[in-house]
């Protein structure tokens, strides 16, 4: 078991997590509740939302016991002045300084959410690095993953800190933090369009954030330019995501350069053949978003291989499974196995 502390926070872009929770006038929390507060926006409505999905999901799944799913499923309206009797917590909490100047920002929610002692996934990869513990985390999240897609729903932030871990041995996993998931049905119009209303609160243009796929990240320059790059722009971005990216240098090793250009080749023949920056991210969306998820899932585990490559004895099913992986992250999404497909190569690959 994860030691655990007596009190824990801790804070990201959208706001801060405490234990022992903070109360609430018109919520009474469970002493095992942990609390997170946000500002009211859309953001906070959207991950009570999936939440309450969640909890729906877990009890038709019969999976409430493993905790697979961590999310917040209830909600406090409050304010600055009420969180300001919160000593320690409202001084430590930069949110309320990013919102000090902004008065359409004084209203607040407090989300609650079942809480449990653990480490960060990459921080439990650093003490405890096997194969094995490799495995079972990928199977964790083929697991998961399975799930979410069977009621269309996409992660779409699974970088190291959103997957945490209780037990060490042999370790259990968590997925948590569902405020960037998507409801894949949400995001077309009756047109068959994409519902850009809706997707405007998640396609972040980030082309240095490497956990990320090379369509996703077209799809964001999409999004955010509302015009097909011609081949200098293009160019320009492929550049930027994968000269950001020291690690894909490690996957492909004397391949890479070869990798660069193939890349740029595929990417181009897309824009090209578009007539319109909309046909083209429909098209790009439809064939690639349920991959993104494991895509972040497999660019951690061949981080992990590359960094503890030392440490590794290796099996029969290796190559097999470093091969697997290498599938997830290709430029060419069409070579990447949907997750039926990679539940039967990886049943195969343990067997050897």
């Amino acid at each position: 078991m994860v030691k655990e502390k007596p009190s824990f926070f801790s804070q990201g872009s959208y706001g801060c997590t405490t234990f022992p929770p903070i109360t609430c006038k018109t919520v009474n929390p469970h002493v095992r509740n942990i609390s997170k507060v946000v500002k009211n926006d859309f953001f906070s409505k959207h991950e009570l939302h999936l939440g309450k999905r969640l909890s729906e999901i877990v009890e038709k799944e019969h999976i409430k016991d493993s905790k697979l799913f961590l999310y917040y499923y209830q909600s406090c309206e409050t304010n600055r002045q009420l969180l300001k009797k919160e000593h320690g917590f409202y001084e430590k909490c930069k949110l309320f300084e990013d919102s000090a100047t902004l008065p359409k920002h004084d209203s607040f929610v407090i989300l609650y959410g079942e809480y449990v002692s653990s480490i960060t996934n990459s921080l439990f990869f650093k003490q405890h690095f096997t194969l094995k513990n490799i495995y079972l985390f990928y199977s964790f999240s083929l697991k998961a993953l399975s799930i979410l897609k069977k009621y269309k729903i996409i992660h779409m932030d699974l970088n190291s800190r959103n997957i945490i871990v209780s037990n060490i041995n042999p370790p259990t996993f968590h997925m948590i933090d569902f405020g960037l998931s998507l409801e894949e049905p949400k995001c077309y119009q009756s047109n068959g369009e994409l519902n850009l209303e809706y997707l405007k609160y998640f396609l972040i243009y980030e082309p240095t954030y490497y956990f990320w796929s090379m369509d996703r990240h077209i799809i964001s320059y999409l999004f955010h330019k509302r015009a097909i790059p011609n081949q200098s722009q293009l160019k320009e971005l492929i550049h930027t995501v994968l000269s950001s990216d020291a690690w894909l240098k490690q996957f492909y090793g004397t391949s890479y350069d070869t990798y660069v250009q193939d890349t740029y080749t595929y990417y181009e023949k897309k824009c090209s053949s578009s007539t319109s920056f909309m046909d083209l991210m429909v098209h790009l969306w439809k064939e690639t978003c349920y991959t993104w998820d494991m895509y972040s899932i497999s660019y951690f585990c061949l981080k992990q291989i590359h960094m503890n490559v030392l440490k590794i004895q290796v099996n029969e099913g290796y190559d097999d499974f470093c091969t697997l992986l290498k599938k997830n992250i290709h430029f060419d999404y069409t070579r990447r196995p949907n997750i039926q497909l990679q539940i039967n190569e990886f049943l195969k690959l343990l067997k050897k």
